[in-house]
């Protein structure tokens, strides 16, 4: 089993290609966004262990703003301005991100 994720939607999203760990046969890679003000999203995926990664920094603290793992995750949906993560099992949606203007990180509980 494995993360399943359209890689050219993660390209236009992120506007940038992946940074493989430590190469691109391991299947974990990292996608990296910033914005105007200081924000700086990332995420890493590891597609045969079914993980991400999310990471929301901000240029003045030391420590991120926000840090959420996500397991079981079946697929990653991307659309020109939204990213979801996807739970295996039911489909229901652990996590979505918000790329317009500002980043917005929305969880769901499980």
């Amino acid at each position: 089993m494995f993360i399943e994720y359209d890689d050219y939607r993660l390209l236009e999203l992120f506007e940038s290609e992946p940074i493989y760990l430590p190469d691109e046969e391991s299947g974990i890679l990292m996608y990296i966004k910033e914005d105007d003000f200081g924000f700086k999203l990332i995420l890493t995926i590891s597609i045969y262990e079914r993980t991400c990664d999310l990471s929301l920094n901000y240029c003045k603290f030391s420590k991120p703003v926000f840090e959420g793992n996500f397991q079981n995750i079946g697929r990653i949906l991307a659309t020109e301005d939204e990213l979801k993560l996807v739970y295996d099992k039911d489909n229901t949606i652990a996590a979505s991100l918000s790329f317009k203007t500002n980043f917005l990180i929305s969880m769901n509980e499980k």
